[in-house]
């Protein structure tokens, strides 16, 4: 099963800002190197970089928003953060972890080199999917207790 991640709100937002600040830059660049009125520029050469640049950043961020997602293969999890891609294999979870306030889930395993030691893996995905997470986790690792926990709410109370 395949499972989109969750950035929440503000990281959603301020994945959207930095693809519309970086588009509106390639517009301005674009508008420097064809010398529209009042946006000549005496440095082609400059204009031409962060043209390059404001492109690649809008098409990174585009990437991670839309290929990110977490998926539990037959012999694995797979978690893919735009063209970065991760995997653990299942012999090597060690403890499965449900925040039940937040119903986010930790999942801790051993490294691949001894060095490596415990890593953890946090799965945020929509609310909606929540059931479907756990229904895929205890499906890949039928034999793995998943502890629940109970997380300290940090938000101030009025």
């Amino acid at each position: 099963m395949k499972f989109r991640m969750n950035f929440g709100v503000v990281k959603t937002i301020i994945l959207v800002i930095v693809i519309l600040g970086a588009l509106a830059l390639a517009g301005l660049d674009i508008a420097m190197l064809a010398g529209a009125k009042g946006f000549e520029t005496a440095m082609p050469a400059i204009a031409g970089v962060s043209l390059a640049a404001s492109v690649i950043i809008a098409i990174a961020a585009l990437v991670v928003m839309l290929n990110s997602y977490y998926k539990f293969s037959d012999d694995k999890l797979i978690f893919v953060l735009g063209i970065f891609k991760d995997t653990i294999p299942y012999e090597n979870v060690t403890a499965v972890r449900q925040d039940s306030r937040t119903n986010e889930f930790y999942i801790f395993a051993k490294g691949k080199r001894i060095q490596d030691g415990e890593v953890s893996l946090h799965i945020v995905t929509s609310p909606k999917k929540v059931e479907d997470v756990l229904s895929a986790i205890r499906n890949a690792m039928p034999s793995m207790i998943i502890e629940v926990f109970t997380s300290e709410d940090k938000r101030k109370k009025k």
